[in-house]
């Protein structure tokens, strides 16, 4: 539910919506970002509602994501809708689990390590660690297509 007004917790009557530019050191990082936010007109205390305080985490985690230079949640979604890949899939492909990929789309920080996985497998330099590469789409395709070729050698001779 999106609470359009709030009273100030010290009772000054009803505070008003703002939007507010803010700085804060997340993980040792100057963060600049625009925070909306219901603020006091007497005593200027800032307060705000559940689903603020997520879009707030969403957007702290995609100005540190951009800072670092790592896929913000909205690209990881965008690319993989691009290249048709369920998050199953996409996980498959970059040695990680589905519901990874849910909590890097929905805001959670992906380490470095599964960000240049991401790239990699974004970029079309698709590359899958060996353990589950057999398990994988690709091998499945590679599978048949050498059973096929077999198949044509047979008949050739």
């Amino acid at each position: 539910m999106i609470t359009d007004k709030i009273n100030c917790p010290k009772g000054h009557g009803e505070m008003s919506l703002r939007k507010l530019d803010k700085c804060t050191n997340f993980r040792g990082i100057e963060l600049t970002y625009q925070a909306e936010v219901f603020v006091c007109p007497v005593c200027n205390m800032e307060a705000g509602t559940v689903e603020q305080a997520s879009g707030l985490q969403k957007t702290l985690s995609d100005a540190y994501r951009r800072k670092k230079g790592l896929l913000t949640g909205d690209e990881i979604r965008r690319y993989r809708k691009r290249d048709k890949l369920t998050r199953q899939e996409l996980a498959t492909l970059t040695g990680t689990n589905r519901s990874e990929i849910r909590e890097w789309e929905e805001g959670l920080i992906q380490p470095e390590s599964a960000d240049h996985a991401l790239r990699t497998c974004f970029s079309r330099k698709i590359s899958i660690p060996e353990s589950l590469y057999h398990n994988s789409l690709m091998a499945q395709t590679e599978s048949k297509f050498i059973t096929n070729s077999l198949s044509d050698a047979e008949n050739v001779s």
